[in-house]
This record gives C-alpha cells, sequence and structure tokens, in this order.
C-alpha cells in the first residue's frame, strides 16, 4: 500500500480553504437580513465576510435543498487594522449555525481563534448562520466563514 504524505501540524489544525466551494454555499444565500448600522454580507477572497449589526444580529439563510451532505466550515475574525489591535472588544462575534431552524450551538469567535465546524446536512433545506456582536461593541467584527468542504 502507498505510504500517506506526513502533513505538518499546521496544516493539520488549518484545512485549505475553497474558494469555489465558498462562493458556492455564497451564492445559495436567499434571506439575507443585515444588522443595524454596521451590518454587512459580502464575498471576500478570504471568505465570507459577515459583520453584526450595532445592536442587533446579521442573520443569512441559505437554501441547500437537501443537496448536501456535509458542510466544514473554518470560521474566524479577518486580519485587523493596526489601530484595532489595541482596542480589546475588536473582533469578537457570536455566531450560530441552524439547521431547519435546529440550532447546531453557538460559538465565541475572536481573533485568537479559529474553528473548524463541520455541520452533517443530511435532508437539511435550509442553513441559517447568525452573528452577533458578542459582547455589545460591534468595532471590527470582520467574520470570515470559509468553506473547506461543501
Amino acid at each position: 500500500g502507498a505510504i500517506a504524505p506526513k502533513s505538518t501540524p499546521v496544516q493539520a489544525l488549518m484545512p485549505t480553504i475553497s474558494i469555489d466551494k465558498t462562493r458556492a454555499l455564497f451564492d445559495l444565500a436567499t434571506k439575507i437580513d443585515v444588522g443595524n448600522k454596521t451590518g454587512l454580507f459580502e464575498l471576500r477572497n478570504e471568505g465570507i465576510l459577515i459583520h453584526p449589526g450595532e445592536t442587533s444580529p446579521t442573520q443569512v439563510s441559505f437554501k441547500l435543498s437537501r443537496s448536501y451532505q456535509k458542510l466544514i466550515i473554518r470560521s474566524l475574525i479577518a486580519t485587523l487594522p493596526a489601530d484595532a489591535i489595541a482596542v480589546k472588544e475588536a473582533g469578537t462575534v457570536g455566531v450560530e449555525f441552524l439547521l431547519d431552524g435546529k440550532s447546531e450551538g453557538r460559538l465565541l469567535v475572536d481573533r485568537d481563534s479559529t474553528y473548524i465546524k463541520t455541520l452533517d446536512l443530511t435532508n437539511v433545506d435550509i442553513l441559517t448562520v447568525v452573528v452577533d456582536n458578542s459582547d455589545g461593541k460591534p468595532w471590527f467584527d470582520w467574520l470570515i466563514l470559509a468553506v473547506v468542504d461543501l
């Protein structure tokens, strides 16, 4: 049998993201409810950028139409500008994934963390992602969702 190539710990922790699959997920967005004042939902080179509103979350629903088996997604805060790094509340969000309205739990994502989340999409029609500012401060809450596999 063939011997699998060794991978470095960095590769093991950070699976490669797929820009094509990230774009495919972005294109499935059907209901976009951006939060007040600072809410944002857009496609960037590094993934899907979702910014919560000042006091209300940004909520996006993706119409999967029971066409997918699983989603592996990487959640992180985009690189902050130098002037934001000193602001301790900058770059902290709560992220909740709902499969047909059923919560798969809430993650607290800050600029020091990256999460890899695997969602079982078997028979799932609608994936909803809710992003809130977690600490009451919407400063630089640039969540990036990048698809590893869909």
